[in-house]
């Protein structure tokens, strides 16, 4: 094995800047802050506007009508779910999604290896 020693570059600086320099200083010191900056293109605006009609949509959609209800309602009392006059309760039948799922779960486990 060689005992060669690889060269090493000193990259710490020899000035001292204060506009740079953040130290140990108070944290309420302006100079210390770091400031956002202003994020512009095609895809911020449209993540811009697209978030405020998320949000006028969400303030909105209770004061819709649809037939004789709102078009989008949480009955809690109830457990139900109306939304455009498709009523999803807690109710779980035969047929819905959960039990088909579980069915062959259950059955494919109690098989004897």
């Amino acid at each position: 094995m060689s005992q060669d020693k690889i060269d090493v570059k000193d990259v710490t600086p020899k000035t001292f800047n204060p506009k740079t320099h953040k130290g140990n200083g108070d944290r309420f010191n302006p100079s210390n802050r770091i400031y956002v900056r202003e994020s512009k293109g095609t895809f911020q605006k449209l993540r811009r506007y697209g978030g405020w009609f998320l949000l006028v949509l969400f303030a909105i959609i209770p004061w819709i009508p649809y037939g004789e209800r709102q078009a989008v309602l949480l009955d809690i009392g109830n457990q139900q779910f109306n939304f455009f006059g498709t009523t999803f309760t807690r109710k779980i039948s035969p047929y819905s999604p959960c039990y088909l799922w579980w069915r062959p779960l259950v059955c494919s486990l109690s098989l004897p290896f």
